[in-house]
């Protein structure tokens, strides 16, 4: 009996030998399959062989005695080829890793032996196929990892239903030598969906296990074959969940209102995806996550189905939220007011949306804000003079909306600042000094493209205050596309660290200073369509760095340099230059010597130009002087006879018997009477004639004759004086006849021309003038201006009743 117990004894121990015998043998055997079929990064094999056997190959880990192995772990060694299936024979196996390697084929379902497996990692490879659901019976599992390879298919539910030790995740891989569970680091419970075909849906079952229920984080990292169909309601289930990120994926539909059930939930992350709401549906997820009272991050970014107005209610998310993404949504409207409750928040992104209208002044209860993003939108008016209480912020960008106004000098509170871009809108006035005294702005500082003006004095400059040159860690500055005015200052050779110089499309004016020669680390100038004069600085070549260079036009001169950035045409242009000359030869510039004759003779040839066109004008001034006088000459010319005409027209045509006895043949009584009267000689017989017939003639028919200054004595004049009605040699030589107007005739009207109510007297020709002076200074001012009579237009012709003035007058 005891013999028996003996013999048994010993054949158990035998077999029992045997067993571990045949065990290790399966190590060995399992490690060289697998050396076999994956093959080195190298062009080796996997695993390089020792002479201390299998257990000092790399990646290999063994325990116990005998020695069996626990560990596998060759991650990033550029395997390639594919997993044996032996590898399923390692059963005292608890960490297979493999990531990160070129690893392709499928999955074996083998390793559904591995009971002891806790760790598994394929991710990051090239396997295909499903995912074996025999997986599900290594139910010592706490971690696996399947993302990013090429998986499709469906996930298997049986992972969610037998996998219950499932906790662990991301906490590093373990090395060799493994250490025992006892060791092993405290880490976050997590699950890490593995991706699949675009036709599978997160299983129910796997969301309802207790393994998800006990989880704080659930990832569905993105990759060639993302998830899509809506985002299960039941992941409210997950009452633990801390993280829940389902990035870059396909998921469409509304997000389920019920997430707002996780009340540990701290990170919402569901951007780039295909999500959708409305104005009528869609917004209620931001409603229910005010219930999320450690919500920190919510991202919900690169969803353009997100569209209509965003809804007030995101005022009421927890105080404790740090980040809101918003950006590359299909959201329009305004900025709700109810933004300022989100006093906790560090960045704001509302960018690439047709979000509109007026940024609230509430913005600035955000103390806590470093970033914030307003570009690529619609928002309009002012930058609310607010902003300038985030003292915390580090960068702001503001560029391509629609703001306007004047930049707020409030800006300049904003301490840590380190980026600044506000171009591309409708700015305009001044730069406020005080955002150049930021003391740690440093990335950027781009104003382009707006309508800012200014002018700052001479010496200090027009075209930005001088004390930029305080940030001397900036490294672009951008202020092209505006219409600053004056001249570029000198303080920019503060700025050591600038890289980036861009003052073009301005009206800038003067000399390029030397001082930008000193910025060593300048890589892009560009000063182009400016005023700019004076010579290119030959500092400039020496910028090694330099990169770009467009000075083209301006009103440069002299020579061109012919180092450093001038050696190529590649990145330089100095075009529309005219009085540029020399450098390079690919620049086609006439040499600078021929330029400054060809200056000379255009010089000579613009003076001699000016003078011709002086002479020119002079002369066009005196020929048109001259035409002048001449045409009014010789127009007095022809206007005489047309006045002579004239009179002759108005009066009545005469003879000489007429002219000859004027007066009628009772002329001789009055004309002695007149001469008797006057006293001219006491013997003349015309004394009593001229005396009778002044008492009894009309004074207003028969003219008055005053005596000449002597009285003709010769007999045919006496004989003439004797008979009435005979001639007495009218006229005499002596006697000048002048008319004078009565009251009868300025009172004649022009109906009888013919009737001449005139006085006549005949004076002497001496006395004339002294008559003409006696009857101007009689003329009363109200007397009425003589109107031509015959008499007169005859005294005017002829000065004397002579026989030579006769040819004058009108023949009968």
């Amino acid at each position: 009996m005891g013999m028996a117990m003996h013999l048994a004894s010993l054949l158990l121990l035998l077999l029992s030998i045997s067993t571990v015998a045949d065990a290790v043998d399966d190590d060995a055997v399992a490690l060289l399959a697998f050396k076999a079929a994956a093959v080195g990064g190298d062009g080796g094999y996997a695993l390089p062989s020792s002479t201390g056997g299998f257990c000092s190959w790399e990646g290999v880990t063994c325990q116990g005695q005998p020695r069996r192995v626990v560990a596998l772990s060759l991650p990033s060694r550029g395997l390639n080829g594919v997993l044996s299936p032996a590898v399923g024979n390692l059963s005292s196996l608890t960490v297979l890793d493999l990531g990160s390697n070129r690893l392709s084929g499928a999955v074996p379902a083998s390793l559904g032996r591995l009971r002891r497996l806790e760790t598994l990692n394929l991710s990051s490879n090239v396997f295909s196929g499903e995912i074996p659901a025999n997986l599900s019976s290594c139910t010592s599992l706490a971690s696996i990892g399947l993302q990013s390879n090429q998986l499709r298919g469906r996930l298997p539910p049986e992972l969610g239903d037998k996998l219950t030790r499932l906790r662990s995740s991301g906490c590093g891989r373990p090395t060799s030598p493994v250490p025992s569970r006892r060791r092993w680091p405290t880490c976050h419970r997590s699950v890490k969906c593995p991706s699949h075909s675009t036709s599978s849906r997160a299983p129910p079952s796997l969301l309802a296990s207790a393994a998800f229920r006990a989880s704080d984080t659930l990832t569905a990292p993105s990759t060639a074959s993302p998830f899509t169909g809506t985002i299960p309601e039941s992941l409210s289930n997950l009452t633990a969940l801390k993280l829940l990120d389902f990035t870059d994926n396909r998921f469409s539909g509304h997000v389920p209102p019920t997430l707002g059930r996780l009340p540990a939930l701290q990170r919402l992350l569901l951007a780039i995806n295909r999500l959708q709401a409305d104005d009528s549906e869609g917004w209620e997820f931001i409603t229910s996550l005010s219930n999320c009272s450690q919500l920190q991050t919510l991202l919900i970014n690169d969803n353009p189905g997100l569209s209509g107005q965003l809804p007030s209610s995101i005022g009421n998310l927890s105080v404790t939220l740090q980040h809101l993404y918003l950006n590359s949504i299909g959201i329009n409207g305004s900025i709700p007011t109810s933004i300022g409750n989100l006093v906790g928040l560090e960045f704001l992104s509302v960018a690439n949306t047709s979000i509109s209208g007026a940024v609230p002044d509430s913005i600035g209860k955000l103390g806590k804000l470093t970033q914030l993003d307003f570009y690529n939108t619609h928002l309009s008016g002012s930058i609310p003079s607010s902003i300038g209480n985030l003292t915390g912020l580090i960068s702001l960008y503001a560029y391509s909306a629609s703001f306007d106004g004047v930049i707020p000098a409030s800006l300049g509170k904003l301490k840590n600042l380190m980026a600044l871009d506000l171009s591309n809108n409708h700015l305009n006035g001044s730069i406020p000094r005080e955002i150049f005294r930021l003391p740690l702005l440093s990335r950027f500082l781009d104003l382009s493209h707006n309508s800012l003006t200014g002018q700052l004095p001479s010496e200090v400059g027009s075209m930005v205050p001088d004390s930029i040159g305080r940030c001397t860690v900036l490294e672009q500055l951008m202020l092209d596309n505006n219409s600053f005015e004056g001249r570029i200052p000198q303080s920019l050779e503060n700025l050591k660290g600038l890289r980036v110089l861009n003052l073009s499309m301005n009206m800038l004016s003067g000399n390029i200073p030397d001082a930008i020669g000193s910025i060593r680390d300048l890589q892009q100038l560009s000063l182009a369509h400016n005023y700019l004069t004076g010579i290119i600085p030959t500092v400039l070549q020496n910028l090694s760095l330099l990169s770009k260079l467009d000075l083209s036009f301006n009103n440069l001169q002299g020579e061109v340099p012919q180092k450093g950035i001038f050696k190529s045409l590649t990145n330089l242009s100095i075009t529309a230059n005219d009085e540029l000359c020399g450098g390079i030869q690919q620049l086609h510039l006439a040499p600078c010597h021929e330029k400054s004759s060809g200056n000379k003779n255009r010089k000579g040839q613009s003076l001699a130009i000016a003078l011709a066109a002086t002479g020119v004008l002079i002369f066009l001034v005196f020929a048109t002087v001259f035409s002048c006088l001449l045409y009014k000459k010789i127009g007095r010319k022809q206007n005489k006879p047309i006045l002579r005409s004239i009179t002759e027209e108005h009066y009545e045509r005469v003879t000489y018997h007429t002219l000859a006895n004027p007066l009628g043949p009772d002329a001789a009584i009055a004309i002695d009477a007149e001469l008797a009267g006057a006293g001219v000689g006491a013997g003349h017989s015309m004394a009593g004639a001229g005396a009778g017939a002044a008492a009894t003639g009309d004074a207003t028919a028969n003219p008055a004759v005053v005596p000449p200054l002597a009285a003709p004595s010769s007999p045919h004049h006496a004989g003439a004086r004797s008979g009435r009605g005979q001639s007495w040699g009218w006229p005499p030589s002596s006697l000048w006849i002048r008319p004078r107007l009565t009251t009868a005739a300025a009172t004649r009207t022009s109906s009888s021309p013919s009737s001449l109510s005139h006085q006549t007297r005949v004076v002497p020709v001496g006395a004339r003038r002294a008559v003409d002076r006696r009857m101007k200074t009689k003329r009363s001012p109200t007397t009425a201006t003589p109107q031509p009579t015959l008499m007169s237009f005859v005294a005017r012709q002829c000065w004397c009743l002579h026989p030579r003035c006769a040819p004058r007058l009108i023949q009968p």
